[in-house]
């Protein structure tokens, strides 16, 4: 009998939705949650597709993270662009009939995109550096194009923050990808 992977979702992201679903006053709550939910379900079909045992799922304040058992770089991929084509896919399906649903689907399959581990985009360049490169190479490649990506994006953000003045959102987002950039990326 298989094993039911373990569910856990952090204080801080309780926390963060009751914030967003108190403060939204655009009505983006509802199209957000279904638009994240799709996106992750994706990432389950295809797990599921390439028979990846899913060990835990972990929804933390920067996003879920699905913990699986080993995979190929092909699966890899498939598995990291699943998310982001449901969010693609979204988006144009509800373009006309939801907007709200459509502007959300499309900043979380941008965001996502971003080349930067572990998010999609950046599972998708590490798997490609891996198969191209081997470990160490494509590791220490895929860690600088992570580093770099954080800096340029941070310092965007600051630039529409203090210049633009687009207020405290742009920060938030370079504050959230930041907390995703795993610890051992200064060491590339």
């Amino acid at each position: 009998m298989k094993a039911r992977p373990s569910f856990h979702a952090s204080a801080a992201f309780v926390l963060a939705m009751c914030a967003f679903y108190w403060v939204d006053g655009l009505g983006l709550f509802w199209p957000f949650v279904l638009s994240a939910a799709l996106h992750e379900g994706a990432h389950l079909a295809v797990l599921r597709l390439c028979r990846t045992p899913v060990k835990s799922i972990r929804l933390h304040i920067t996003g879920a993270v699905i913990q699986t058992g080993a995979m190929g770089y092909g699966q890899e991929a498939l598995c990291a662009a699943a998310g982001p084509c449901m969010n693609l896919a979204l988006a144009l399906g509800f373009r006309r009939l939801w907007p709200e649903l459509c502007l959300i689907s499309t900043v979380l399959a941008a965001y996502n995109l971003l080349p930067v581990y572990p998010l999609d985009g950046g599972r998708l360049v590490r798997a490609l550096l891996l198969r191209l490169l081997g470990l160490e190479g494509g590791l220490r490649l895929a860690r600088l194009i992570s580093l770099l990506t954080v800096v340029g994006a941070a310092g965007l953000c600051v630039w529409l923050s203090c210049c633009r003045h687009l207020g405290l959102w742009p920060c938030i987002f370079a504050a959230l990808l930041l907390l995703k950039l795993p610890s051992d990326t200064h060491g590339a």
